[in-house]
């Protein structure tokens, strides 16, 4: 029973997932009222109700579980029963979602295979937003809400299906749902991957589409404004580089006016690309299944074409209606003007009529062809549909017989005012020299005038008095001008008149200038010496000089150019002499050294300003300042020098050793100690022949003679302590030299006394220049010198008599020799020399008695360790002798030989 019934619930589950497994998610409309496209907004719609019978399905397949794990729970074996039913349930629910997902994305593949040749699924249209083209939904991926992403959340609607069903048979390693084990089924994935293909294949095509409209994209990028400006003024568009020329001077193109045939090729331009987008398809079909509508485009884009159109056409009827109604007002007026009486006197009258008759004079050649001209425009505008006026119709018709009139009147009217305009030739003549009278009466005057001067005081007010003076006279000339041309008389330029309208505007400018720089300058004048910041001040200024040279040349005879060059050239000067002030070398006196030089009561403090400076005027004095402050840059290298040597010697001090024998502290110069000192004593002496010494000599001086005393003290201790050091050992620690030479011993002790005590005190104070530098320390030295010297002389006498006494004493030094006769008492201690007196005999073996050693040696030893015994012969035997090593060293010595 148990099996039946889990048998019937399997059943069930299979009829619950069978009501939605083989039905697809998304279909097309298929209501035949609509178009059998997608309809994108039933898609919440449609995939709320999958997803209720899905959630339903998986609800009733939870129970029916339920009711079969209470029938085959319980028992061991049972429960992997129960294992294996739950593994067939899951497999069987996994093989449903594939398949209706499956079905899902197969049905969007069918309506999507151009092979089966389907009808449109989905729908875009193309729309002109200017200044760009775009379909809705759009086709760019880059844009939010775009079709790409809607056909992907289509996709992931299908899939996620698979999420809403609790996985039946949960094992380790798997997720709750089944959307993994759907979303990485190959077969599925490779389906998702064919239709995302599909997707942006039919994207591309559209896009490829799109662009070719882009050839269009002038005509609502550019400007019909500028391009009708163009046209109007040029006949044609200018290339980018004419256009820049244009910018710089707008005279560098040479204007040229459309004719009527160029009128009508541009209206005709535009009237075959409205043919040609006219005929465009409304709508485009791309891979059979995506369908784009370009209606909207297409009409947006014909009414931009005619706009382009009708501005051709708007200006040509423009242009009639206008030069209609402009000429009727002017023939109204003319008539009523040339049929006016005239009377002697009546000058104003005169001028009228003289008016008019100019104006139809000109006004003739060209008015007498623009009938013709414009019946050609209105004909030209009929051919486009334009409507002309009804106005403008009738006065094409009349006014060629009202202009003849006007004609005729001016023939008439010319004849009656022929006397009146002889009269008044004469009085056009009179005016005219009576302006040239003036023009030179004010020219003499302008020149004379203080806005030429750098030091006038206020130029403005000059310069704009002359500027109404010439105003008022030019208004004069230019009503002279058009009367005389009315009567037919030249009337001169007026030269002076405007050679002196441009010098006041040449002035002008040259003012503007001059107050630009004075302003700067003083503005600056106020920072305080601390602040003053000359760098950017001298970058200004030099602006400021290059842009003098760049006014007008004809300003540069005026005293007010001289002056402002001058101006910025001194501060020039005056900034580079600052600047070098600025250097940290300056002290006091160099300011006190300056004042002198310029000759002006100046007292450097923190308040002084660049005001106080340039009261210096040290731009006439600039070699100086550069002396000055060369003067002190040198001097600050021999202030830091002498600090240098302060610092250093200050902290230099002796080594010290100790005399072995008598304790004494022995003097040690290190190496450092010796090369400051040779270097800094010729620093000193190059100090010395500066040219800039003044201000150190006396402190250079104390230190060159410091310093010279520290080395003559050194030289002469070192000196005197190392004949000392050798002498010591001899005259002290040997008892027979002192023997031999009792009057050297004498003067040595007393010597050796006043040595002792001065390197005594020398131990008490380590600084060298203190130590050395002491009153009569020199001298002193020398003394003690020469008495060493008498000692080390006598000493050496008496050597010599030794060596002529045992000549073998030649081959030993004065020291080892000095330790043989101090040593002569001892023969064993005489033996450690007795290799550097014989060649083959190293050492001597003294006789014993009761252990003790006597003077007596018994054998000699050679340097390879042979012992030869001392013998002697008695009766042609041989008997052992040893020989006595008593007396004097010199002497046993020989009878050892």
């Amino acid at each position: 029973m148990r099996v039946v019934h889990a048998q019937e619930n399997v059943k069930k589950i299979n009829e619950e997932m069978n009501k939605w497994v083989n039905e697809p998610l998304f279909k097309r409309n298929e209501d035949p009222k609509d178009e059998p496209l997608f309809n994108m907004a039933t898609r919440e719609e449609k995939k709320t109700k999958r997803y209720s019978e899905i959630e339903q399905a998986s609800r009733t397949v939870q129970i029916l579980i339920q009711e079969n794990e209470t029938h085959l729970g319980g028992k061991e074996a049972d429960v992997k029963y129960w294992n294996l039913y739950l593994r067939y349930i899951d497999e069987m629910v996994t093989k449903g979602l594939l398949q209706t997902v499956g079905v899902s994305l197969g049905y969007l593949l069918d309506q999507t295979d151009t092979k089966k040749n389907p009808t449109p699924l989905f729908a875009a249209e193309l729309e002109l937003c200017e200044p760009d083209i775009i379909f809705k939904p759009s086709l760019d991926k880059k844009i939010n809400n775009n079709f790409f992403d809607m056909i992907v959340g289509l996709i992931d609607d299908i899939f996620n299906m698979a999420k809403l069903v609790p996985r039946v048979h949960k094992r380790k390693g798997t997720s709750q749902n089944y959307l993994d084990t759907i979303s990485t089924h190959q077969e599925l994935r490779t389906l998702k991957d064919d239709l995302i293909k599909r997707v942006e294949m039919v994207i591309e095509k559209a896009n490829v589409q799109k662009n070719t409209y882009l050839d269009y994209s002038y005509l609502w990028l550019e400007s019909r404004t500028d391009y009708l400006y163009y046209f109007l003024n040029y006949a044609r568009q200018l290339t980018q580089e004419e256009l820049e020329k244009l910018d710089e001077n707008e005279n560098a193109i040479k204007k040229v006016f459309p004719k009527l045939n160029q009128f009508q090729e541009q209206i005709d331009q535009y009237e075959a690309i409205h043919e040609e987008v006219r005929v465009l398809e409304n709508v485009l079909t791309f891979q059979s299944w995506f369908r784009a509508d370009i209606t909207s485009f297409k009409t947006t884009l014909l009414n931009c074409v005619k706009r382009w159109s009708y501005a051709f056409k708007k200006h040509l009827l423009d242009h009639v209606i206008e030069s209609l109604s402009d000429l009727n007002n002017f023939i109204d007026k003319a008539d009523e003007a040339l049929m006016t009486q005239v009377h002697e006197g009546d000058y104003e009258g005169l001028i009228q009529v003289m008016e008019y008759l100019a104006l139809v004079n000109s006004k003739q050649k060209a008015t007498d062809s623009m009938f013709e001209a414009l019946q050609e425009v209105i004909a030209l505008l009929r051919q486009y549909g334009m409507v002309i006026p009804n106005e403008s119709i009738a006065q094409l018709e009349e006014l060629p017989e009202k202009w003849a009139n006007t004609k005729r009147l001016s023939v008439t009217a010319k004849q009656q005012v022929a006397p009146l305009m002889g009269m008044e030739v004469g009085k056009l003549k009179e005016r005219i020299e009576d302006y040239d009278r003036f023009q030179k009466t004010f020219r003499t005057e302008y020149q004379t005038s203080r806005f030429y001067w750098y030091n006038c005081k206020a130029p403005y007010d000059s310069l704009s008095k002359a500027q109404r003076q010439i105003d008022e006279f030019t208004t004069k000339i230019t009503s002279l001008q058009s009367e005389a041309t009315l009567f037919e008389v030249t009337v001169p330029t007026f030269p002076m008149i405007i050679q002196c309208r441009k010098e006041n505007r040449l002035l002008k400018d040259l003012w503007d200038y001059t107050f630009l720089v004075r302003t700067s300058i003083e503005l600056w004048k106020t920072t305080s010496w601390a602040d003053i910041d000359v760098e950017s001040m001298d970058m200004e200024c030099k602006k400021f000089s290059k842009d003098i040279r760049g006014l007008d040349k004809e300003m540069r005879t005026w005293n007010a150019f001289t002056g402002l060059e001058s101006a910025v050239k001194n501060m020039l000067t005056s900034l580079r002499a600052i600047g070098e002030l600025q250097n940290s070398a300056i002290r006091d006196r160099h300011w006190e050294q300056l004042v002198q030089v310029v000759r002006v009561q100046f007292v450097m403090s923190d308040t002084t300003s660049l005001a106080d400076l340039l009261q210096l005027n040290l731009h006439n004095f600039e070699d100086d300042v550069h002396n000055i402050v060369d003067k002190a840059c040198k001097e600050l290298a021999m202030e830091k020098m002498i600090k240098d040597l302060e610092v250093a010697w200050k902290t230099l001090e002796f080594d010290h050793d100790t005399h072995k024998r008598t304790g004494s502290t022995l003097l040690r110069t290190s190496e450092e100690l010796i090369e400051t000192l040779e270097e800094n004593q010729v620093q000193l002496q190059n100090m010395m022949t500066s040219k800039f010494i003044g201000y150190f000599l006396e402190e250079i001086s104390t230190w060159q003679k410091c310093l010279c005393m520290v080395d003559q003290v050194i030289t002469l201790w070192m000196d005197v302590q190392r004949t000392w050091s050798h002498l010591e050992s001899i005259f002290i620690g040997s008892e027979d030299i002192r023997k031999q030479l009792p009057k050297d011993s004498e003067r040595f002790d007393k010597t050796n006394e006043e040595f002792q005590g001065l390197m005594a005190e020398m131990a008490k104070t380590p600084n060298v220049v203190k130590a050395t530098n002491v009153q009569g320390l020199p001298e002193q030295l020398e003394v003690i010198q020469s008495q060493l010297s008498l000692c080390e002389k006598a000493l050496a006498e008496y050597l010599e008599t030794k060596r002529l006494a045992f000549p073998r004493f030649y081959f030993a030094s004065s020291a080892d020799l000095l330790d043989i006769l101090s040593n002569g008492d001892q023969p064993q201690m005489v033996a450690r020399h007795l290799t550097k007196l014989f060649d083959s005999m190293a050492k001597i073996t003294m006789e014993e008695i009761d252990g003790v050693e006597t003077a007596n040696a018994i054998a000699m030893i050679a340097k390879d360790s042979e012992v030869v015994p001392f013998v002697g012969m008695k009766d042609g035997k041989p008997f052992p002798e040893p020989c006595a090593c008593k007396d004097q060293v010199e002497v046993w010595l020989n009878r050892l030989m």
